[in-house]
């Protein structure tokens, strides 16, 4: 099999399996972190992950919590396992379904998981100092801040 042929068929594999994969990871990310979520696809592994942000430690030094699940692709296009992963603590699933999907990510989101640093920020999103509680959002939020501060 070509190079490009692979790559296609890996491709092609994420789009299909995309949405049920991803859909699991958020729900189970929601329930074992809350908060705000971001999200991330490489379809040419194809890999799908999920971070939550904890803080900015400093102006290079945003702190996340992340979780993501690799398919294994056969050259056909067929999944044949899935590896999910906390980035200290790896399980092979090759139970297919959802449920075993869901169980396997149970698990992994049930260990601790390491805090990841990276220079700049993942996404858009929010920023407050690490270690303190996330602010509340919203301009009801701000303006209650701002007469505080006046």
């Amino acid at each position: 099999m070509r190079t490009a042929e692979w790559r296609a068929a890996r491709r092609a594999a994420a789009a299909r399996y995309g949405p049920s994969i991803q859909a699991e990871l958020l729900e189970a990310a929601q329930r074992a972190w809350g908060g705000q979520m971001l999200t991330s696809v490489d379809p040419d592994l194809p890999a799908w992950r999920v971070h939550h942000y904890l803080g900015s430690a400093g102006p290079r030094d945003h702190r996340y919590l992340e979780v993501s699940v690799t398919a294994t692709i056969d050259p056909e296009g067929r999944l044949v396992a899935y590896q999910v992963d906390n980035g200290a603590e790896f399980l092979a699933l090759h139970d297919l379904s959802d449920s075993g999907l869901r169980r396997g990510l149970r698990h992994v989101f049930a260990l601790e998981a390491p805090e990841r640093s990276y220079s700049e920020p993942l996404g858009g999103h929010r920023r407050w100092r690490y270690g303190e509680p996330e602010p509340p959002a919203g301009l009801g939020a701000r303006l209650r801040r701002l007469l505080r501060l006046g």
